[in-house]
């Protein structure tokens, strides 16, 4: 059987992955989840159970240290396996690399690809092109094969959202039980989200 290695590291791969797993039954699937958000406190939710390995900070520098030591840490301490899966993750593809094991990644902010980039961004963007596998909506392909090998895109129609809401079943009361009649939901984005205080 083969062995899957999941890393979630944000509260929306939570909801992405849920999704998934249940199509991947035949696969003996190790979880690690980073303690960022909600991230922890929702895989627990939807019964994903995983090994936590390292946080995130809102500081860049920190940011940019943590991610280098959660990658190290991640060589060190997750068991052997076949292929690695991520969603928007170079240090899940860090390590597959490191192994030599095969990676699956998934993309969909295609911003990252043309916008003016941090040192930072462009390495993690390099990292990323080292995925076998990138996985991305077609309305985004044209952005991604400028920075991917073209012969390592998979597409998929719509996107993310389509996947980790498609087995979602609305509540007709929802709206009763807020305790308010008016609201704005904003949030920005996630280029940016890390730098706003919690």
């Amino acid at each position: 059987m083969d062995k899957i290695w999941l890393d979630i590291i944000n509260p929306s791969h939570v909801l992405y992955f849920n999704s998934l797993i249940r199509d991947l039954s035949d696969y003996k699937i190790h979880t690690t989840i980073r303690d960022r958000a909600e991230t922890v406190a929702l895989a627990k939710s939807f019964g994903i159970k995983g090994q936590i390995i390292g946080t995130d900070y809102t500081n860049l520098m920190m940011k940019s240290a943590n991610m280098i030591i959660r990658t190290l840490n991640l060589a060190i301490r997750v068991p052997k396996f076949d292929v690695a899966m991520s969603f928007e993750n170079g240090m899940n593809v860090a390590v597959a690399r490191i192994r030599g094991n095969k990676s699956i990644l998934y993309c969909d902010n295609d911003l990252k690809t043309y916008q003016k980039k941090t040192f930072v961004q462009d390495l993690e963007t390099r990292v990323k092109s080292l995925s076998t596998y990138v996985i991305v909506p077609n309305v985004c392909y044209e952005n991604f094969k400028n920075v991917m090998d073209d012969d390592k895109i998979r597409l998929f129609e719509g996107y993310k959202e389509d996947i980790y809401i498609a087995d979602y079943k609305p509540d007709d009361k929802f709206l009763d039980n807020l305790p308010f009649d008016e609201f704005v939901v904003i949030r920005p984005e996630s280029l940016a989200s890390f730098s706003l205080k919690r």
